[in-house]
């Protein structure tokens, strides 16, 4: 999971993180991620999440911590 603030890594990954980047930048937040309802192709995945981001670009002791996120996703 990442988060971009625009603070750093102009353009090449997230500022802040949780596990691996596509691009394969390896942060040390934690991602918690509950799927309450899945239908399947053609229909929706909903949940909700939590997480612990680090700071890519600063001291490894920042952190920012997202509470009580939900997600509602469409398939195809």
């Amino acid at each position: 999971m990442g988060f971009n603030d625009g603070s750093g890594l102009a353009g090449e990954d997230f500022s802040w993180g949780a596990g691996k980047s596509p691009l394969g930048t390896n942060y040390e937040g934690t991602l918690n991620l509950l799927v309450d309802f899945n239908e399947g192709d053609g229909g929706r995945l909903k949940g909700e999440f939590s997480a612990v981001l680090t700071d890519a670009v600063g001291p490894a002791t920042e952190s920012l911590e997202i509470t009580e996120g939900t997600f509602d996703i469409a398939f195809d």
